[in-house]
């Protein structure tokens, strides 16, 4: 039985959402950056390079950071719908990643809380035996050490080992995980865990 998909309801071709999503990047931007992204996309969509079109994107939604708390994840969803449509996906989730795991600016309360938002839906975007999750995990413990808020991720460690076994994860890999999740435990005072 083949697993269930997973869903974003975004309307539109992806020559329509990759320009609009090009110009909200270019307003978000505006001053950081020489030449406008919409323009730059222009060409590489007439000639059908999706890919390009998506490292372009993908390279500047850096600025999402920055975007308004109202607006975050309608951006990030857009662009993570526009990314699925790759088959080469995976090769531009980790920036989206290293993106997410850095502070967003723009809400520096909820900001933590949005960035997990928006890893939790990549995590689980991603083929359950893909070892891409590996990779997403690792930013969500990232932003959770960051945060010191163990309890959103507790309910998930039970999980662990039949991740781990999903993701065909070698001992090196394995304990980078365990790693990762004593410190995060560690930085919010869960000693025991």
């Amino acid at each position: 039985m083949p697993a269930p998909t997973n869903t974003l309801l975004i309307e539109g071709s992806f020559e329509e959402l990759a320009e609009e999503l090009a110009r909200y990047l270019d307003n978000q931007g505006q001053g950081e950056q020489t030449s406008s992204l919409h323009s730059d996309i222009g060409s590489l969509l007439q000639d059908n390079k999706k890919d390009e079109v998506l490292k372009k994107l993908v390279s500047g939604s850096t600025v999402l950071n920055s975007a308004p708390e109202r607006e975050f994840i309608a951006a990030y969803n857009l662009l993570i719908h526009l990314v699925r449509q790759s088959p080469n996906m995976n090769m531009f989730l980790p920036v989206i990643c290293r993106n997410l795991s850095q502070p967003i600016s723009s809400s520096p309360s909820n900001g933590a809380g949005l960035a997990l938002s928006i890893l939790s839906t990549v995590f689980n975007i991603v083929q359950p035996d893909s070892d891409t999750r590996y990779h997403v995990f690792l930013a969500i413990l990232n932003v959770i050490k960051s945060t010191s808020n163990f309890e959103t991720l507790r309910p998930q460690l039970k999980h662990l080992d039949a991740w781990l076994a999903q993701w065909e994860s070698d001992e090196e890999e394995q304990r980078r995980l365990y790693l990762a999740v004593s410190d995060a435990a560690s930085d919010a005072g869960e000693v025991e865990d």
